[in-house]
């Protein structure tokens, strides 16, 4: 028997992107699968169309529940999920109708605990915009935690979660983080996850694709986030405290870090909002490398 594979899919007020999302999602070549979707207190007709296609397709399971955010939607998934391995997919996006084959491949072939599969950028019109297709060796845990936390995620793609495949076994001590509500989320579970894992393999073929939304939370930065910008770093350097990293990578993190900084700086100021500076310069003369407290 093939080993059944779950798909989380989070849906909140998607009705746009939803059917296409769905669809790539039917056209699986990889068919023991269940798709666990929960509908996030959808205002618009996605909790509508989600019964719709339940109706019709049994390895659909629609849970439909008020509003509570990224984080608890994809730790109630966990909790619901049956397979012996899990998928993410965000339900604005739309996937190879290989991928969880292949991924599936990838962590039977190497006997890897994590499968990371390449992605293509695309605009609303599905234009290509980039592709992340990473060319790397299987990794260790601290390997990966190191070039998930180091590393450009363009040459890793170690950043987001729905670019992979991962056992559920590495899922039985996950709790989201206290300090992370809205932003970094992604980066945050795959640090557990990965920590957890004896082993991550590629798989370098492009098998999703991200949609770059107009409306994008990263386009319009709010005060939570400013908080979770902050609070992510303090997850990524107590996960490496526990690694010892040389010189050279205790100087790369420093430059990691005001890199995201500065960036993260620059784009308040460049989408107007100065308003969140305040917050982010309290929180910056806290801040353990600056030591301005």
């Amino acid at each position: 028997m093939k080993p059944l594979i779950s798909v989380v899919l989070p849906v909140y007020n998607v009705e746009k992107y939803l059917k296409k999302c769905i669809q790539s999602i039917i056209n699986q070549t990889y068919e023991n699968i269940e798709i666990v979707c929960i509908d996030d207190g959808s205002t618009d007709g996605s909790g509508e169309l989600l019964d719709d296609i339940a109706a019709t397709d049994a390895r659909f399971r629609v849970i439909h529940q008020a509003n509570a955010g990224t984080m608890q939607v994809r730790s109630r998934a966990i909790a619901e999920a049956k397979g012996e391995y899990i998928a993410f997919i965000d339900s604005d996006d739309y996937v190879a109708s290989d991928m969880l084959q292949k991924l599936l491949k990838t962590i039977e072939t190497y006997d890897a605990d994590i499968a990371v599969g390449g992605f293509e950028i695309v605009d609303e019109d599905g234009v290509m915009l980039s592709v992340v297709a990473p060319k790397l060796p299987c990794m260790n845990s601290d390997e990966a935690l190191k070039a998930l936390i180091l590393e450009d995620y363009r040459s890793t793609g170690l950043y987001p979660l729905w670019n992979k495949l991962y056992k559920k076994s590495l899922f039985e001590h996950y709790k989201p983080s206290p300090y992370i509500n809205t932003l970094g989320e992604d980066q945050y579970m795959n640090m557990v996850f990965i920590k957890s894992a004896s082993r991550v393999c590629y798989c370098e073929d492009s098998l999703y694709s991200y949609v770059q939304r107009t409306d994008s939370v990263m386009k319009a930065p709010k005060l939570a986030h400013v908080d979770d910008f902050f609070g992510l770093w303090r997850e990524k350097r107590a996960f490496l405290s526990e690694i010892t990293l040389s010189k050279n990578e205790q100087k790369r993190l420093f430059e990691s870090y005001f890199t995201a900084l500065f960036d993260f700086y620059g784009l308040c100021h460049m989408r107007g909002k100065d308003a969140l500076i305040p917050r982010f310069n309290e929180l910056l003369h806290d801040d353990e490398y600056f030591g301005l407290a």
